[in-house]
């Protein structure tokens, strides 16, 4: 396991001179590791060569597809998974650890409804630490096991700052043992909760959840009695620091009430991400008189452009085993979008009907109304998974994730209007993909990433001894 982790260290940023060349890519390497860790013995007493990880990646990715039913959604089942197993490692490191904090900063609480679950104090009961103490230990462990380093932590220059940053050693230690360490026989019961579902399913053990993503460092991997905690693949350490890490910890504990509470933090998250847009007005969710008498909403939020309304609709789901694994119930698998999709053509309808209470919106440009979800649905914006022309006549309308968003809120207003124009020009009955669209345009910083990157315990810890650094040397000159 140590020659398969240094394996991937060494080949994951080897440069090439056509461009960047990755001998196995982490996605490989980890799948190789969860079967290597629910089949093999330990301890191992021969160390695999490179060779031989060399031709257990290559096994592994040539392993059998799951058979697959000849439909229309066939093709999506087939190579969706791929990039779903793909994606997550691809990450930007910066917006990944930022997110969590950001997203479940009390001022991202939009609305008048009282939480659930998320009560004052519910980051201690659920991570026994805040949401940013939980990211920055999962930074602090995946640059260490980046560096070939396990768990406990050896001694290094900053240790000291380090630890009392999060109120010291055991502090630190205490967190990392239960949010981010496991043993072998741990792993193999997890692992084998994973595969249940799917024991009939030919070929979908290569496809199913890997536990290295809940826990990704593990005891008893060493030939000694050392006791030290290693990172098979340290990319996994980096997708446990993640919203997802968050979510999955919520849901094992309070389940559905949790979901509810994490989509008023995200619908907030998302107006204040509207609210830094250059020269855009925001208004949230209206409330109106249905034809029955009874009160309805519209869409989320409202984006006014010079050019156009952008209609916005949150979804704090996360694609679910279907999706992620293309089983038969794929199309099911997004039915949110299509809710959403919905939702944002009946608020449309309402505006050009002259409904009252939504006059401050308006008519004398044109719709197009955006999908935001907290996870990425990277079929969503194809007919075939939404069973209907997503680009109706009138409001064209796109699926984009919270990364995308992160992305548009910072386009300058005429890079904003070419996006609008481009999801106008859409040919009626035609794929729009705003994702494809935002990254080819001119987006930059996020604001509040940065300030909640900036402000994680370990970063801002060590931006301060930096800026004290600085002013001494300054007084000493002086």
């Amino acid at each position: 396991m140590t020659a398969l982790r240094s394996y991937g260290l060494a080949y994951y940023h080897t440069d090439h001179p056509h461009g960047k060349f990755k001998g196995n890519e982490p996605w490989v390497v980890a799948g190789v590791a969860a079967m290597a860790l629910d089949h093999c013995y330990y301890p191992i007493h021969d160390v695999p060569t490179t060779r031989d990880v060399q031709m257990a990646c290559w096994m592994y990715f040539n392993l059998e597809r799951p058979k697959l039913e000849h439909d229309a959604l066939a093709f999506g089942r087939l190579v969706f998974p791929e990039i779903y197993a793909q994606w997550s490692y691809q990450r930007p490191a910066l917006e990944n650890l930022a997110r969590p904090a950001a997203l479940f900063d009390p001022r991202s609480w939009a609305t008048t409804q009282q939480p659930t679950v998320t009560t004052v104090g519910w980051e201690q009961r659920l991570l026994g630490c805040s949401v940013a103490e939980f990211t920055a230990i999962g930074f602090v462990l995946y640059t260490i096991a980046r560096n070939g380093g396990s768990f406990p932590l050896p001694d290094f220059p900053v240790s000291d700052l380090v630890y009392n940053a999060f109120g010291g050693k055991a502090a630190f230690d205490q967190i990392a043992e239960r949010l981010y360490i496991t043993d072998i026989p741990h792993f193999r019961e997890e692992r084998k909760k994973a595969l249940a579902p799917i024991s009939n399913w030919n070929g979908a053990e290569r496809l199913t959840f890997n536990p290295l993503i809940s826990r990704p460092l593990l005891r008893g991997l060493t030939n000694d009695d050392s006791g030290h905690a290693i990172a098979p693949v340290p990319e996994t350490v980096r997708l446990r620091a993640s919203v997802e890490g968050v979510i999955y910890e919520g849901l094992a504990l309070y389940a559905a009430p949790f979901t509810q509470d994490v989509g008023s933090f995200f619908e907030g998250y998302v107006g204040r991400q509207l609210d830094t847009m250059t020269g855009a007005e925001t208004y949230q969710e209206i409330t109106y008189r249905g034809p029955s008498g009874s009160d309805r909403k519209t869409v989320d939020w409202f984006v006014i452009l010079p050019s156009a309304v952008v209609l916005v609709e949150c979804k704090s789901a996360l694609p679910n085993r279907s999706v992620v694994e293309g089983r038969e119930t794929f199309a099911e698998g997004h039915q949110q979008t299509i809710s959403a999709r919905k939702q944002i053509l009946a608020t449309a309808e309402l505006i050009r009907n002259g409904q009252p209470e939504l006059s401050r919106i308006p008519t004398d440009r044109p719709m197009v109304g955006l999908v935001v979800t907290l996870g990425t649905y990277y079929g969503a914006n194809g007919p075939e998974v939404s069973g209907e022309s997503n680009t109706p006549a009138n409001t064209p309308i796109g699926v984009i994730d919270a990364a995308s968003l992160e992305k548009f809120v910072t386009l300058p207003a005429c890079d904003a209007d070419s996006l609008v124009a481009a999801m106008l020009s859409g040919k009626p009955g035609g794929q729009i993909d705003p994702r494809i669209m935002i990254d080819r345009l001119h987006w930059g910083p996020n604001r509040l990433l940065q300030e909640a990157y900036e402000n994680l315990p370990v970063i801002k810890a060590v931006i301060e001894a930096a800026d004290q650094d600085m002013t001494s040397t300054t007084t000493e000159r002086t």
